[in-house]
C-alpha cells in the first residue's frame, strides 16, 4: 500500500508506471474512477467534456530517471480528451485522490507532465522547428470562407487534420528539392 506509481504525462497523455500489471485487471474501472475525478474537479465545463480521460493503456517504457540499466517497466498510457486535463489529471494522482475497489487511494509519480503538449507533439511526430508537413490528399477538409466548415483566421490555407496524418518533410529532402527544382 505504500509503494509509489509512477505516471507519465505526455501530450495529451498521462503514464503510470511500476506495479502497473495489477491494475491492468482495473483499468476500466481506474479509467472511470479518474474520469470522474477530474471531471469533478472542473470549475466549469464550458468545453461540454463528458469523458476527459478516453482510454487507459499499459506501454513498456525506460524511466530515465537513475540508471536502470536500460531496463523497461511497464506504466499506464492514460490519454486525456484536451490538453488542458494534464494538469488536473496529474494534481489528482500525485495526491493520491483516485481509488478502485481494489486498490487503495495512494499518490503516484508523474514524468514529463511538465513539457507543453506542442512540444511533446513534435517530438513524438518527428517534426521539427518550421518544418514542411504534407497532408495527404483525402485525410483533411478545407476550411473556407463559406460552407459547413467555416475558416477560424485569416490565414491562406485552413484545415482539418489528424496529427496520425501529418507527414513532417525531412529538412535535408526539403533543402535538396529547393536547390535542385
Amino acid at each position: 500500500a505504500g509503494r509509489r506509481r509512477h505516471v507519465q504525462v505526455r501530450g495529451e497523455a498521462v503514464h503510470v508506471g511500476a506495479h502497473a500489471v495489477a491494475v491492468h485487471r482495473h483499468a476500466e474501472e481506474f479509467r472511470s474512477r479518474l474520469n470522474a475525478a477530474v471531471i469533478a474537479d472542473m470549475r466549469s465545463n464550458k468545453d461540454q467534456v463528458s469523458t476527459a480521460v478516453l482510454a487507459v493503456d499499459i506501454v513498456s517504457r525506460e524511466n530515465i530517471y537513475g540508471y536502470h540499466g536500460k531496463r523497461q517497466i511497464p506504466f499506464l498510457r492514460i490519454t486525456m480528451a484536451l490538453p488542458k486535463l494534464i494538469a488536473p489529471a496529474k494534481r489528482l494522482l500525485e495526491t493520491g485522490s483516485i481509488s478502485t475497489s481494489s486498490h487503495s487511494a495512494q499518490a503516484y509519480q508523474t514524468f514529463e507532465s511538465n513539457i507543453d503538449f506542442e512540444v511533446r507533439f513534435m517530438v513524438d511526430t518527428k517534426t521539427v522547428g518550421c518544418c514542411w508537413v504534407e497532408a495527404p490528399h483525402g485525410k483533411y477538409v478545407l476550411r473556407q470562407a463559406r460552407g459547413n466548415f467555416p475558416a477560424l483566421s485569416t490565414s491562406q490555407y485552413e484545415l482539418d487534420v489528424s496529427y496520425e496524418d501529418l507527414l513532417p518533410l525531412a529538412l535535408r529532402l526539403m533543402a535538396h528539392q529547393i536547390l535542385v527544382g
